[in-house]
């Protein structure tokens, strides 16, 4: 079956050869879960905190459909590398803020900001 995937962040390093800007369309088993996708992918642990289908956050062992658009992202939040500098951790954290508030994630739903053209 055939599904689009974006990733985002530090997780687009991910996307297959070719793809352009952060989305690609990828083959995968019928049935195959979010997981194996992430498998296939070759992204390492720690996984995506953050995974949608179709506009709908969902769990690993969610199975995809035909079609379907799975975006993954990486933790937003939750600690900073110590090697980092003072001023490049709270230049991350501003990156971070910023992104929260373009997208919306935590005042409405995800499909407007996914492209979804059913949802506004």
């Amino acid at each position: 079956m055939k599904i689009e995937v974006a990733l985002y962040a530090a997780l687009s390093q991910y996307l297959p050869k070719g793809s352009q800007g952060h989305k690609a369309t990828m083959e995968c088993a019928d049935g195959a879960t979010v997981g194996q996708v992430v498998d296939q992918l070759g992204i390492p642990k720690p996984r995506p905190t953050m995974i949608l289908i179709n506009g709908l956050q969902v769990d690993e062992d969610t199975p995809l459909k035909d079609g379907d658009l799975l975006a993954l992202f990486p933790p937003l939040a939750g600690g900073r590398d110590p090697s980092l500098s003072t001023q490049r951790a709270r230049q991350q954290g501003m990156i971070i803020d910023r992104l929260v508030s373009l997208t919306g994630l935590f005042a409405g739903g995800y499909g407007p900001w996914l492209g979804d053209p059913g949802s506004s």
